[in-house]
């Protein structure tokens, strides 16, 4: 067996324990959570924490720096919620495209509460899917109206004026990671994407080179259209997978009755973490809930899941 090979079924197996561990270990995680992945809300330090006192049977510490205390979940998503339990099942859920409705029934909870806790849940979606797109990227271009809008979107009352339009992009490179991005400006949003491009990638989008904003420049990229292509490169169609993930989305916020834009990124970003979860086992699945419920950080428990 090759090195790589070795390296890669050494890998695997402490994975497999570790995966195990995180099942058996809960509260020995809540520690891990606060003592290497959270921070003092007033003095920002990670290293200065002592065992205070106990509080509704829940450890709390003291910052020996400034006097602030926490307790194993002060930063989670679960701080000062009455069901920390019910969160692991409403993340899953909630990936799996339940609505507040469906949500409530299952969990026995208010949808007030449900909503907040979605509203978490997304924002973290949101950051997640923030990191820069390489290689062959595919993107689309969607323009949204406050009359004339897209079947799965509906309006918020501080969304703007009518017929005010806002231009959404999907983009999707050949590693799974997707980028959202919307801003009023056509010009702002595709430099904003642009930002978001490593060098010396190829984009294929549903727009032609002449259609982009003019102060636009693309040298570190090249840029083809639907009717242009290369026989090196697969070329630009209408089937694309990020037409097919929009076509999917809209079918998906039916169930929502329609999405308000103000939180229209968060549920692409929902959508995008379901194709991702989908490729792994139901236990990793469970890691990577529980590590983004503990340390409030997708970022890293996917990275802990994945690599």
């Amino acid at each position: 067996m090759t090195r790589r090979g070795s390296n890669e079924e050494n890998r695997m197996i402490e994975n497999q324990h570790l995966l195990a561990d995180i099942q058996r270990n809960w509260k020995k995680y809540q520690s891990y959570a606060q003592y290497r992945g959270l921070q003092c809300r007033n003095c920002k330090r990670k290293d200065t924490f002592a065992f205070h006192a106990h509080y509704r049977g829940r450890k709390r510490y003291k910052c020996k720096n400034c006097g602030a205390t926490l307790n194993d979940l002060s930063q989670s998503l679960m701080h000062r919620s009455r069901h920390p339990k019910k969160w692991l099942e409403f993340m899953e859920m909630t990936v799996k495209g339940a609505s507040l409705g469906q949500l409530s029934k299952k969990l026995g909870l208010s949808k007030v509460t449900l909503y907040r806790w979605r509203k978490k849940f997304l924002q973290l979606a949101t950051d997640f899917y923030q990191q820069r797109l390489q290689g062959i990227i595919e993107v689309e271009e969607v323009a949204l109206t406050s009359q004339g809008r897209s079947k799965f979107i509906r309006d918020s009352n501080k969304e703007g004026k009518d017929n005010e339009q806002i231009f959404l992009i999907v983009a999707k490179d050949r590693l799974g990671n997707y980028l959202f991005r919307m801003k009023r400006n056509r010009s702002k949003l595709w430099r904003a994407f642009l930002n978001q491009v490593q060098k010396n990638s190829s984009i294929h989008s549903n727009v032609p080179k002449s259609g982009l904003p003019n102060n636009i420049v693309t040298k570190h990229v090249q840029f083809f259209g639907p009717s242009e292509g290369l026989t090196t490169v697969e070329k630009r169609d209408w089937n694309s997978p990020v037409s097919e993930f929009l076509r999917l989305f809209a079918q998906a916020s039916l169930v929502h009755r329609g999405l308000s834009i103000k939180y229209l990124k968060g549920f692409l970003s929902v959508l995008a973490l379901k194709h991702k979860l989908h490729k792994i086992s139901m236990e990793q699945q469970k890691a990577f809930f529980m590590y983004t419920l503990l340390t409030n950080n997708m970022r890293a428990a996917n990275e802990l899941v994945f690599n």
